[in-house]
C-alpha cells in the first residue's frame, strides 16, 4: 500500500541557509518560507543576506519569518555564533533544518584565463579547498 507523502507543512519549524544571499540558497530560503519555516538567511555578504530576508519578510505580511546573518562559514566561530542568531531570532530551543549550500565564487575575470596552466591549477585548487572546507566545517562544528 503507497503511503502519503510526507506533509510539506515546515511550520514554525527554524531554518538556516548558508549561501543564500544569492542563486539557489536563495530559492531555497524562499521556499522553505513559503512553507512555513522561520529562515536564518546566512551568507557571507550581510548586504545580500539582508536583501533576501527582506524580500521573505515582505512577501510574509511583516517581519519575523527570515533573519540575516553575515560569516564565513569556515571561521571556527561561524556555527554557534549563526546557531545562537537564529535561535534568538526566532525564539526557538533547536534548529529544525539546515541546508549548506555555502560555496566559494571568485571572479576574476579574464586575468584568469590569462594565467599559466599550473597557476590556473593552483587557483582551481585554492576554490575547492575552500568550497571543501565550507561545506565539510560547518555542519561537523554544529555536531561538537
Amino acid at each position: 500500500q503507497p503511503r502519503p507523502p510526507p506533509s510539506s507543512s515546515k511550520s514554525n519549524q527554524i531554518a538556516i541557509i548558508t549561501g543564500a544571499g544569492q542563486g539557489l540558497g536563495a530559492a531555497a530560503a524562499r521556499l522553505f518560507a513559503s512553507h512555513g519555516a522561520r529562515v536564518l538567511v546566512a551568507d557571507l555578504d550581510g548586504g545580500k543576506a539582508e536583501s533576501v530576508a527582506a524580500e521573505i519578510n515582505n512577501a510574509a505580511g511583516g517581519a519575523g519569518k527570515a533573519a540575516a546573518f553575515a560569516g564565513d562559514v569556515t571561521a571556527p566561530e561561524f556555527a554557534p555564533k549563526c546557531v545562537r542568531a537564529a535561535l534568538d531570532a526566532f525564539g526557538g530551543e533547536s534548529i529544525d533544518i539546515l541546508v549548506n549550500n555555502a560555496g566559494e565564487e571568485k571572479k576574476s575575470g579574464e586575468e584568469v584565463w590569462e594565467r599559466k596552466e599550473a597557476r590556473f591549477s593552483f587557483f582551481f585548487l585554492e576554490i575547492f579547498e575552500r568550497t571543501k572546507n565550507a561545506i565539510l566545517t560547518f555542519p561537523f562544528s554544529l555536531s561538537l
